[in-house]
């Protein structure tokens, strides 16, 4: 049997294992509960800042933990818990295979932040979901302590970094001075806490483009709906114009947005058909799809989607949000706080389009309101 098939049906047998989720007392806390735990982690390639641009450096070593190492872990998960912190654990077949710990402490200029400390899945139970489903709980206790982000101080390795951006992470605004001290390699992340509906905001990532262009089927017909070429070709040249809602029970995209900036302030069609004319500089985005899968409907998705996808273009300097509707959705987007300019120089899909603008600004509340 090859490795990386052994290693597949391992897999396959963990995802049929019942896991058990809960919070740790501090008196459970102790070394016998990690007896059955394998830290062990092999690296290859790592972040690295250089010159204030991040770039993936070859670094191979494997990271492993000593019996000092496990002695000092509880020693800070015990003093977590009882301080009034956050620890819980995944069982399977009663035995410690993940856990994540998140302190009491609000920081930040704004009192903002809570750390999430530490969070690690045992070896062999790796790409199961524990690591999302301990991630989203960490979310909810600190949610409901009063912080509005999470603080990590991340590995820096790319699969785990890999791990974190798809949680919705991003770079943190505000760097902890401690944690750069204690570990200069690692990089300093945050994660917003959205209100508790099971869902979170992120980018886009590169082996998404297939299942964005499958929505994009489902929520537009033919004739309206972008190609899957065309969907992968806007995810290769600017990922960062997308935001995507993911399912956090599920880890399933449940809607997303994307666009291109540009210096433009009138639409036109071959902003869907060109990823080309992509600005990264541009003052403007230009809105090319709004999709929520069918059975996410009802629940304000779209409208969160839009605020979220504003409020960060707005952080990044953006001046004008320009879309193209159908006259039964004109309403809509009025209520998120656009403007119709009138009929729209577009003829996609053989339709009659009406353009719509929102100031990033939002001099009136726009759909934040």
């Amino acid at each position: 049997m090859t490795g990386m098939k052994a290693e597949r049906e391992v897999r396959m047998e963990n995802d049929k294992m019942e896991i058990e989720y809960r919070e740790l007392q501090e008196s459970e806390i102790d070394l016998s509960l990690f007896s059955e735990f394998q830290r062990r982690q092999e690296v290859t390639e790592c972040y690295r800042k250089v010159r204030g641009k991040w770039e993936i450096q070859t670094i191979p070593f494997i990271d492993d933990w000593t019996p000092e190492d496990y002695a000092f872990l509880v020693k800070c998960l015990k003093n977590t818990a009882r301080t009034g912190g956050y620890v819980a654990g995944a069982f399977a077949g009663g035995a410690l295979k993940g856990f994540v710990s998140v302190e009491p402490a609000l920081f930040g200029s704004r009192k903002q932040y809570m750390d999430l400390s530490s969070i690690h899945v045992s070896e062999e139970m790796r790409g199961c979901g524990i690591g999302r489903e301990l991630f989203l709980r960490a979310k909810e206790a600190a949610r409901a302590k009063g912080a509005k982000k999470l603080y990590i101080s991340a590995h820096s390795a790319v699969e785990s970094q890999a791990f974190y951006r798809a949680m919705g992470c991003a770079e943190a605004e505000e760097y902890e001075r401690s944690h750069v001290e204690k570990e200069p390699c690692d990089c300093q992340l945050e994660c917003r806490l959205e209100p508790g509906d099971g869902f979170f905001f992120r980018e886009i990532l590169p082996e998404e483009a297939g299942q964005a262009a499958r929505i994009e089927e489902i929520c537009f017909p033919p004739n309206e709906a972008c190609s899957e070429t065309m969907m992968r070709e806007r995810v290769a040249a600017a990922p960062e114009m997308f935001l995507v809602a993911v399912d956090g029970k599920t880890g399933r995209i449940a809607g997303f947005l994307n666009g291109l900036a540009t210096a433009e302030e009138t639409f036109r069609d071959e902003f869907f058909t060109d990823a080309s004319l992509h600005d990264p500089s541009g003052k403007n985005v230009m809105l090319l799809g709004l999709d929520v899968l069918p059975e996410y409907r009802g629940r304000g998705l779209a409208r969160r989607i839009v605020a979220e996808y504003c409020r960060r273009e707005r952080e990044r300097g953006r001046e004008l949000l320009i879309l193209t509707c159908l006259d039964s959705k004109v309403g809509m987007y009025e209520k998120m706080g656009f403007q119709n300019r009138g009929p729209a120089n577009s003829a996609w899909g053989g339709e009659k389009w009406y353009e719509m603008s929102c100031s990033a600004a939002f001099p009136d509340g726009g759909p934040d309101r």
